[in-house]
């Protein structure tokens, strides 16, 4: 067994789940607000950024859809360079996508 489960900022999954149901409404973390402020902390933004949810960008959102390799994965106009290795480390141990 590993080592105990360290919540960040005391947040846990459950209650806040239970939470946005019982209230009738969707997360937002407080501790990454969906503002551009939350992207960069010293450079500017590429561009325009429109913040959206995944059903707002389609009306089937899904993040795997059949088998996926870590040839497929690109980096997008944010540059945020530590994802792509990150999902390319999971897309290769199929059995994490499903934890």
């Amino acid at each position: 067994m590993g080592p105990p489960l360290k919540l960040f900022k005391n947040q846990k999954y459950q209650e806040l789940k239970q939470e946005c149901i019982k209230d009738s409404r969707l997360f937002c973390d407080p501790t990454f607000l969906p503002e551009n402020d939350s992207l960069f902390y010293n450079r500017l933004l590429p561009g325009k950024v429109v913040w959206k949810r995944p059903q707002d960008i389609c009306d089937d959102p899904r993040l795997i859809v059949g088998n996926i390799s870590n040839h497929q994965l690109i980096q997008g106009r944010l540059g945020h360079k530590f994802m792509v290795p990150a999902f390319s480390c999971l897309a290769v141990q199929e059995s994490h996508w499903t934890k």
